[in-house]
């Protein structure tokens, strides 16, 4: 009797380490699953500071008066805009790290982020044409 109990608590312990490892594993992946759904591997990297940046900063940090420096930097924000969004505008996916929210909604306060900018530069009566340095571009209005 003494090694029927035996083997029945080795097969009772190889189950309840089975289930174990079965739970660890379905676990596991609904959460890498979840990562896949909320634009895992989607990011890209950000841009190394190039040229372009290294003029805004000249730009900003010079004597030049302050209107020439808001427009230098309402364009160089604006670009941007254009370069990373999505087609239709209605996202923007900048470089970099990613919340834990989506990509989509990612994209959505990108957009949020920015539309400020540009409601306040047509409120202001300046001219909406924006254009990249690919030759794109958008008329905000």
């Amino acid at each position: 009797m003494p090694g029927s109990v035996r083997g029945l608590s080795f097969r009772l312990l190889g189950c309840l380490a089975l289930a174990a490892v079965g739970a660890v594993v379905i676990l596991g992946a609904s959460k890498l699953k979840l990562r896949a759904a909320r634009g895992w591997g989607q990011y890209e990297e950000p841009a190394p500071v190039g040229p372009e940046e290294m003029r805004v900063r000249q730009l900003v940090l010079g004597t030049q008066p302050i209107e020439t420096r808001f427009a230098g930097l309402f364009e160089y924000f604006a670009n941007g805009f254009v370069r990373h969004a999505a087609r239709g505008y209605s996202r923007v996916q900048y470089g970099g790290l990613g919340s834990l929210n989506s990509y989509a909604m990612d994209g959505l306060e990108g957009f949020a982020r920015t539309a400020p900018l540009l409601a306040a530069w047509i409120y202001s009566g300046r001219d909406g044409d924006v254009a990249d340095n690919a030759g794109g571009g958008i008329d905000v209005e």
